[in-house]
């Protein structure tokens, strides 16, 4: 049940709306961050729990991760190049991370 729970709220991370971007083209705004890196991680989550071949693990990552950044309107690039933006933005990149876990809190909360 909770692998089923963990894979609805994967689908609904994935399926929520676009955020528009910031003003820099490859920095994508703090919120969207948080979205993707939840996405992210319950993606890693789910391949984890479910593959248990390095193989397979990583195809079905590679997919789950192209469909998460389709979703949201970027692409690896773009959201590599913001992941170095905020890496050099302590501050910042401590904020996003502390969102996403208390999402994934929040989350993991509810399956309970």
């Amino acid at each position: 049940m909770n692998k089923v729970f963990i894979g609805f709220l994967f689908i609904l991370l994935v399926a929520s709306c676009n955020e528009e971007k910031s003003g820099n083209a490859n920095v994508l705004e703090k919120e969207q961050m948080v979205k993707i890196l939840t996405s992210l991680h319950l993606a890693e989550a789910y391949v984890n729990a479910n593959y248990t071949f390095s193989d397979s693990a990583r195809y079905v990552y590679k997919k789950l991760e192209d469909s998460i950044f389709k979703s949201k309107g970027t692409n690896l690039a773009v959201f590599d190049s913001s992941l170095a933006y905020y890496q050099n933005d302590v501050k910042s990149m401590d904020d996003i991370y502390a969102a996403s876990i208390d999402s994934l809190s929040l989350m993991e909360g509810m399956a309970k």
